[in-house]
């Protein structure tokens, strides 16, 4: 969890010095985060994104992949025919929404994370240019990851019987520093 709050309390401080792109990422990885550790809280083993291992779920992998397929096509608006019928071998992060989704997760059933406005905040952050695009994430853009991030973490928080964001806080808050300047010098700081 600790790592999880990192990433979070990380970007609101990005975020606050407008640097838009690293806090987007790292919005992301919270969100990357939440539900990966959804996902490991119902396995019946350590389950990793990278190299999952579906048997883990104590459900049979044929009526998974089907349940997988079912959820994310009908939460999806992009119903593309051209979408990959099987489990993915690598989870990217709308992926463990849909497995989420697939096992009755109650994150997945909350309205506010839902796949398209998941899929939406996906492509704003390939935009960025520390993923794979060029240009750089204007602050309304960084403010709905923000949103969808607390939205998932206060969630999550809630299922584990955690108490609020701001609860965490002092533990991950960052100590403010000011520059001393003596005579025209620097000093130090305070």
């Amino acid at each position: 969890m600790h790592i999880l709050f990192n990433f979070y309390f990380s970007a609101e401080r990005y975020k606050e010095n407008s640097q838009n792109d690293i806090a987007a990422l790292l919005y992301y990885r919270t969100l990357e985060s939440v539900f990966n550790n959804s996902l490991q809280d119902i396995s019946s083993e350590d389950f990793k994104a990278d190299k999952p291992d579906y048997s883990l779920f104590n459900i049979n992998t044929d009526d998974l992949q089907n349940q997988f397929i079912e959820f994310r096509d009908s939460n999806s608006k992009n119903n593309s025919k051209s979408a990959n019928n099987s489990l993915p071998k690598k989870l990217a992060m709308v992926d463990a929404l849909c497995l989420l989704g697939s096992l009755d997760d109650p994150i997945a059933k909350n309205p506010k994370i839902n796949l398209g406005r998941v899929m939406k905040i996906a492509e704003i952050r390939n935009r960025s240019v520390y993923a794979h695009g060029v240009s750089p994430i204007d602050s309304q853009s960084v403010n709905e990851i923000c949103k969808l991030a607390t939205d998932a973490l206060e969630t999550y928080m809630n299922i584990k019987g955690m108490n609020s964001i701001e609860d965490q806080r002092l533990a991950f808050k960052f100590i403010k520093l000011s520059i001393v300047k003596k005579h025209g010098y620097l000093m130090g700081l305070r």
